[in-house]
């Protein structure tokens, strides 16, 4: 009989074996394929294909009603969603837990409680719906603590903030805008990190929590780093590769510590737009951005197959309060 993840973290959550056992044994399981436990990184998104059914039949349910409620208003059409994506939620996500259903359930309800206000949000009402998006996110969670939850209240509240800024007509481009939202995107790494620690052999759902938050971060922060900071049209060609490789090495090297990919996968286009711009000529632009794929998806091969012997000395080399809170370096 073979048994999944899934099944090992239900023994774990059931107190029938510790989580210490369950993460040893992946340890050994993993290195007796030649890898180890610390070069994956697990999160459940589909249990089987009869997830993609259920999801495809959940979303056709969900877009007639909101489409049939709208005939009476919008408002009508989105709460229609809201309670439907809950109702569903009750026994795919309560009583058959299956994942991608569950995501897209929460997805849905987090978007029509933030399209029913969306309709009437207008001046000062503007950060309404993004605050309505959070509360139901909040409300979902106490009740059915899908992983995914928590990052979809993150990025709720930091769309929140992004309209009170707006409605206070602070410039898009400006500082002070960037300056917030990295700012928030660090607060979120910062609860991913927390997430983390928790449970460092990776065991319980808080690791699912905990990757989902570290997207939403390394979104936020990658994207506001490059385009609002770093890449400034005052700066030169030079300048701007140069920024973009140092930056992206520096990524590199949280993402092998942190033991997540997220941040490098987030910055990995415009790795590609620096690399590329180096060996771009004015009569081979498409040889250029050719090389850079190379060069750079062979480098990212490289680490992959080389991560945890990469991870273990630089992770050696932290102060062992700080490294006791992260995954082992095997």
């Amino acid at each position: 009989m073979a048994y999944t993840d899934q099944d090992l973290d239900d023994a774990v959550k059931a107190g029938v074996v510790s989580a210490k056992h369950v993460a040893a044994f992946r340890h050994f399981m993993q290195n007796q394929r030649n890898g180890t436990a610390s070069s994956e990184e697990h999160f459940r998104m589909i249990t089987g294909f009869n997830d993609v059914f259920v999801t495809i039949a959940c979303l056709l349910v969900l877009a007639a009603g909101w489409y049939i409620g709208s005939f009476a208003n919008d408002q009508v059409g989105a709460l229609a969603a809201a309670a439907g994506s809950w109702g569903l939620a009750e026994y795919f996500t309560r009583i058959r837990r299956m994942a991608l259903p569950s995501i897209t359930l929460l997805m849905v309800f987090v978007t029509a409680a933030f399209a029913t206000f969306d309709f009437i949000a207008d001046g000062p009402l503007l950060v309404l719906p993004p605050l309505a998006a959070m509360l139901a996110a909040a409300g979902h969670w106490l009740r059915f603590r899908v992983p995914i939850t928590i990052a979809a209240v993150a990025a709720s509240g930091i769309v929140a903030v992004m309209a009170l800024m707006t409605e206070m007509e602070i410039d898009l481009d400006g500082p002070l805008f960037s300056g917030v939202l990295l700012a928030l995107g660090l607060m979120t790494l910062g609860l991913a990190i927390w997430w983390d620690s928790r449970n460092v052999h990776r065991i319980t759902r808080q690791a699912d929590v905990a990757f989902w938050l570290h997207i939403l971060s390394s979104f936020v922060i990658v994207h506001t780093l490059f385009s609002n900071i770093l890449l400034r049209e005052t700066q030169s060609d030079g300048m701007v590769i140069t920024i973009v490789l140092l930056a992206y090495g520096l990524l590199t090297l949280v993402s092998i510590i942190l033991d997540r990919r997220a941040m490098m996968v987030s910055a990995l286009g415009y790795a590609l737009y620096a690399t590329g711009h180096v060996f771009t000529t004015d009569n081979a632009e498409g040889l250029g951005f050719a090389l850079a794929c190379l060069i750079v998806g062979g480098g990212l091969l490289m680490l992959s197959a080389l991560w945890s012997k990469v991870r273990k000395p630089v992770v050696g080399l932290l102060p062992h309060a700080m490294a006791s809170r992260l995954p082992p370096a095997y």
